[in-house]
């Protein structure tokens, strides 16, 4: 892949920050002999009934998430048109939070990048992770799955990293749940992003990041 596309599409962590959007780029390169995830298929979890059911003008995809969240960006208009566009590069589609008085709120992103050629699931996944490696230096994958996305194959991928990679002025944990899938040469991601959650939190956000569903 040309670099100068590469440069362009990873981004990782959505922080709302007082009502301003910050984005957090990856722009690492891509390397290392790694080797291929060998992961077993998860079952699909139950989506809560008291989430939100979002799905995009073109009915591309469709994600869920608590009733209390607020969207922050809905999705791209024209998206159907803009992937087949054949454009490489990347945007961010929809994003939602939760109203919170903390300083960096528990929030969802979803993105996709047009990689200029067709990838492997597996590909798409080492290079992402790889990048983000090489960006945040405490960047620390604590576990990765294998599941499905209704019909589709992606890995999900639990990490943090310490905030002041990002933030020298912060201290803690910053948390990354992500959710991966490859539709031809469109890589999709679907990333939870805020401080370290509770258990009860953990599977909430979980929950809205696995609910994710590419709808052709």
């Amino acid at each position: 892949m040309r670099r100068g596309v590469k440069m362009q599409y990873i981004v990782r962590l959505l922080l709302i920050c007082s009502g301003t959007v910050m984005l957090v780029v990856g722009l690492g390169a891509c390397g290392g002999d790694q080797e291929t995830p060998t992961f077993e298929p998860l079952p699909t979890p139950t989506t809560p009934p008291d989430f939100v059911v979002y799905t995009d003008e073109s009915r591309v995809f469709s994600i869920s998430y608590p009733r209390d969240w607020v969207i922050g960006l809905p999705a791209l208009p024209g998206l159907k048109n803009r992937i087949e566009s054949q454009r490489p590069g990347s945007e961010i589609v929809f994003t939602a939070v939760l109203p919170s008085p903390i300083r960096f709120s528990p929030n969802i992103q979803v993105r996709f990048a047009d990689m200029g050629s067709e990838m492997s699931l597996v590909e798409y996944y080492e290079f992402t992770t790889q990048d983000t490696k090489e960006s945040f230096s405490s960047f620390l994958v604590n576990s990765e799955s294998r599941v499905q996305a209704g019909n589709r194959e992606a890995y999900l991928s639990d990490a943090e990293f310490n905030a002041s990679d990002a933030f020298p002025e912060l201290t803690g944990k910053l948390r990354d749940i992500s959710l991966q899938l490859i539709d031809g040469r469109i890589g999709w991601a679907v990333i939870w992003g805020g401080l370290s959650p509770s258990s009860e939190e953990l599977r909430t956000c979980e929950s809205v990041v696995r609910s994710f569903r590419l709808l052709e």
